[in-house]
C-alpha cells in the first residue's frame, strides 16, 4: 500500500476513535448526573412525580449509553477504554 493511503485511513480512524470516546463518556456523564440527581430527589418529601421523571431519564440515558457500549464500531472503543453497561434505576 501507498504510504499516503496508510497516513489517511490511520487519521480516518484516529477521528473515529475520538468521536466514539466523546460520545461515550458524554452519555456515561448525562447518565451519572442523571443518577445524582435521582438521588437527591429521594431526600425530598412530596416529590414522587420528580423522581419519576429523574428515573425515567436516567433509564433512557443508561439504554442508549449500554447500546452504544455493545453495539459495532462503538465497542472497539468501549472495552478498552473501560466502559461497561451501567445499571437501570426501578
Amino acid at each position: 500500500m501507498d504510504l499516503q493511503i496508510i497516513l489517511i485511513l490511520g487519521a480516518i480512524l484516529a477521528v473515529f476513535f475520538v468521536a466514539t470516546y466523546n460520545k461515550l463518556a458524554r452519555l456515561r456523564n448525562l447518565a451519572q448526573e442523571a443518577g445524582k440527581h435521582f438521588q437527591d430527589m429521594k431526600l425530598l418529601p412530596g416529590a414522587q412525580e420528580e423522581i419519576q421523571h429523574a428515573r425515567h431519564y436516567y433509564n433512557a440515558l443508561a439504554r442508549d449509553f449500554n447500546a452504544a457500549v455493545r453495539s459495532f464500531p462503538s465497542s472497539l472503543v468501549a472495552g478498552p477504554f473501560g466502559f461497561k453497561d451501567l445499571p437501570y434505576l426501578d
